[in-house]
């Protein structure tokens, strides 16, 4: 349920995986653009619970999916009890906070080992969440995914996309034009149209009917920033 909360929030440009384990991990649901949710939500929902939990190996697993991933933002959401075989956790966080790789931790009750979760957060430039009860995980993923994708600068060139002619862009060549060097990163609201997106799907002109009027969102600039161009 957290890890299907956690894709609800996300958009197609964003990337998502999960790594499920016991005494070995597994990779669940492959890191992919998040296109088909639907795809992932099959997937999760075959995941089987089961004995023992092995953190070290999940968390290198999770490392090499992330760790050549051109993204501005890298993140691992870590949920157990804590209890686990020991390991130098401190070195292996050490090289995915290294890598532009953050990691929060969802420990589940108290009876595990609580204290390591905390540390792996903390070491992993993350948040400790404790979970007393486990109808409270889907709130803390969501909780932690909104804290990690909440809006952010993305200062990376690009050209928009046209999603939806309508007749503001009539006659305006956006394949000829010089791109935009900066964006913010968004998230379109329910019944919103894009109007304007990036190459990725990234909304960038969006409008929706609020009441009896209408309300506009540009994520770039039309100053000598990102559109000094």
């Amino acid at each position: 349920a957290g890890t299907r909360a956690a894709l609800d929030l996300l958009e197609e440009q964003h990337r998502f995986g999960v790594v499920a384990f016991d005494s070995q991990p597994h990779e669940a649901v492959p890191l992919q653009f998040v296109r088909s949710k639907r795809k992932a939500e099959d997937l999760i929902d075959r995941i089987q619970a089961s004995g023992q939990t092995n953190i070290y190996p999940a968390l290198a697993t999770a490392w090499r999916m992330l760790q050549n991933v051109d993204t501005k933002r890298k993140h691992v959401i870590l949920l157990s009890d804590g209890d686990t075989a020991p390991a130098d956790f401190e070195r292996l966080v050490k090289r995915m906070t290294d890598a532009q790789i953050t990691v929060s931790t969802v420990t589940l009750g108290r009876a595990g080992d609580p204290e390591l979760m905390g540390k792996i957060a903390r070491w992993g430039k993350g948040k400790a969440y404790v979970a007393e009860d486990i109808a409270q995980v889907p709130q803390i993923f969501i909780e932690d995914t909104q804290d990690v994708s909440r809006t952010t600068l993305i200062e990376d060139p690009f050209k928009p996309v046209v999603k939806r002619k309508i007749e503001a862009l009539r006659g305006l060549d956006f394949a000829q034009a010089p791109p935009l060097l900066g964006s913010a990163s968004t998230k379109a609201t329910d019944g919103a149209e894009v109007l304007l997106a990036t190459e990725s799907g990234a909304p960038i002109l969006t409008r929706w009917q609020y009441g009896l009027g209408r309300t506009v969102m540009f994520a770039s600039d039309v100053k000598n920033r990102w559109a000094a161009q």
